[in-house]
């Protein structure tokens, strides 16, 4: 079976495929990588956690590699959120 951070898209398939960025999977033998989720970021392939969006940071939309800066007028004291306040 695939290792953490890769995954079979086809059932029985023998060559393992590493989870694109903004995804991860922490389960060995893995058919699909999950969307890392709002306020989460995922920047590199074969992943089995996603990151914290940093203070002063948000991330809205699951799946994404980056996490926003808050707009001018904004601000985010917290880590891992998924909105400026």
């Amino acid at each position: 079976p695939c290792t953490e951070g890769s995954y079979a898209p086809e059932n029985g398939a023998e060559a393992c495929t590493p989870c694109p960025v903004g995804t991860f999977t922490r389960a060995p033998g893995a058919a699909v990588c999950d969307l890392c989720p709002a306020g989460q970021f995922s920047n590199g392939i074969n992943q089995t956690e996603c990151l914290f969006c940093a203070p002063g940071t948000a991330s809205t939309t699951p799946g994404l590699t980056v996490c926003a800066p808050c707009r001018l007028g904004t601000f985010q004291p917290g880590e891992g959120q998924p909105s400026c306040e």
